[in-house]
C-alpha cells in the first residue's frame, strides 16, 4: 500500500486562536496527517492554552504523543 499527498498538500497554516489567554509565546508545529487515501501537511499554531493535540482531536485525528506530535492518524 501506498500513499500518495493530498491535492492540497501544501502546507496549511491554522489561523491563531482567537480566544489565547495564556500571554504566552506561539509555536508553529508542522504535522504530518495521515489519512485513509492521502498525507497532508499541517502546520500548527499552538500555546500553553490551546495545545497540539487538541486542535488534532478537533480535527478528528489522533496525535501519536500527547506532547508535540509530529504525525497524526485520522480516527
Amino acid at each position: 500500500m501506498s500513499f500518495q499527498w493530498g491535492q492540497d498538500a501544501g502546507d496549511k497554516v491554522d489561523p491563531a486562536p482567537s480566544l489565547c489567554t495564556c500571554n504566552e509565546k506561539h509555536h508553529v508545529l508542522r504535522v504530518v496527517c495521515v489519512h485513509m487515501e492521502y498525507l497532508e501537511h499541517v502546520q500548527l499554531i499552538i500555546c500553553k492554552c490551546n495545545p497540539a493535540a487538541a486542535q488534532l482531536v478537533c480535527r478528528g485525528l489522533f496525535p501519536c504523543t500527547p506532547l508535540s506530535p509530529t504525525l497524526a492518524v485520522n480516527m
